[in-house]
């Protein structure tokens, strides 16, 4: 978990809106089988071309060797609809 949370922190840049910028605050866990956080407000984008470059190649090779990622709809894991 250490390793993907270093590569999203090297790769992009997460702020809040410029609306919200002295609104930052911890979620609650929404209740269900998995801890996730309530929804919020977030920009999340490339830190830079050179950033955007990388992962968008990392992604596609990873495709091709078949670890692709499909979310499961954010219901499942909130507990809201039954698998």
């Amino acid at each position: 978990m250490f390793i993907n949370i270093a590569r999203i922190m090297w790769g992009f840049d997460i702020s809040l809106p410029p609306d919200t910028l002295d609104d930052w605050k911890v979620y609650d866990a929404e209740e269900g089988g998995f801890s996730i956080p309530k929804q919020g407000k977030l920009i999340i984008r490339p830190r830079s071309a050179q950033h955007e470059k990388v992962l968008r190649e990392e992604w596609d090779r990873s495709r091709k060797k078949g670890l692709h990622y499909s979310p499961a709809p954010r219901e499942v894991f909130s507990g809201r609809t039954k698998i």
